[in-house]
């Protein structure tokens, strides 16, 4: 099977280089009437438009503190764990994408090489509300935890490698992301080791511009001289956006317990563009 494989990859990597130099043994035309050989270098603009999936994923660490008085832990070790797996969620959302980009491209002999950049608005808003009774041999307890996670722009620096094989150029890409991503989260809960009817809150939030890599490919097609369309996938990793809070108690004598949010931002985008080849 990877004899076959490779052996596919060299017949239309020799398909597209005998391709490509045809094609630019042969002028093209321009609407004038008069002959041009196509060239992919050149600086461009263009607009994009299409889907992205956001994929926030939250993992809670609770820091347990010491009741005062008692010296015991507010939280029972045992019920650690499933407090922190009750507050720890993977969610997704599907939403529009909008932008625009700017790039240069160069060409040397069978390949292009050139660098992008580009901006997205997004606009993605997640809410995730998870409720239930983490405090095993406490039949009165509870937790709730509502949180949400904010993505309004995304914005790429990216090299370009391409293979032209006619009109049509086949490339991959990476390089550095940013994006704006905020995070708030709620927790209410009625926690063991207090006297009944006691409750406990917590309240986190954080904002920030993050910064982080993109991985991607997709391809170009040349209407004529100037006008470009494509297609394109970027993979983007954020990083982690971190909040925490302190657990607040009815009686805040008690406890100096704390919650610890950490967010691992995800974004796929699938668009299509239109540019314009200078």
């Amino acid at each position: 099977m990877k004899k076959i494989a490779f052996g596919l990859i060299a017949l239309l990597s020799t398909f597209g280089t005998s391709a490509f130099a045809a094609d630019m043994a042969s002028p093209g035309w321009v609407g004038t009437g008069e002959p041009v050989r196509f060239t992919w270098t050149g600086f461009y603009v263009g607009g994009i438009a299409g889907a992205a999936i956001s994929r926030p994923q939250t993992n809670l660490t609770v820091t347990d503190g010491i009741v005062v008085p008692g010296g015991v832990l507010y939280y029972p070790p045992g019920n650690v764990a499933a407090l922190q797996n009750l507050g720890s969620v993977k969610s997704s959302d599907p939403t529009g994408a909008f932008g625009g980009r700017i790039g240069y491209n160069y060409q040397a002999g069978a390949y292009v090489w050139g660098i992008e950049g580009d901006i997205t608005s997004i606009r993605s808003k997640i809410s995730r509300l998870t409720t239930g009774n983490p405090f095993a041999g406490c039949a009165v307890c509870s937790a709730t935890f509502n949180s949400t996670t904010k993505t309004d722009w995304v914005s790429t620096v990216r090299g370009r490698w391409g293979m032209p094989v006619d009109r049509v150029m086949l490339y991959a890409t990476g390089g550095v992301a940013f994006g704006k991503v905020s995070f708030t989260n709620s927790y209410f809960g009625v926690p063991p080791n207090v006297a009944l009817g006691l409750t406990d809150s917590e309240s986190s939030s954080a904002s920030k511009t993050m910064v982080g890599w993109t991985i991607g490919g997709g391809f170009d097609y040349t209407i004529n001289t100037h006008w470009v369309i494509s297609l394109d996938y970027e993979h983007i990793d954020l990083g982690n956006l971190k909040a925490a809070g302190t657990v607040i108690v009815s009686n805040p004598t008690v406890s100096n317990s704390s919650m610890n949010f950490s967010t691992h931002i995800y974004e796929d985008i699938v668009s299509a563009g239109l540019g314009y080849k200078f």
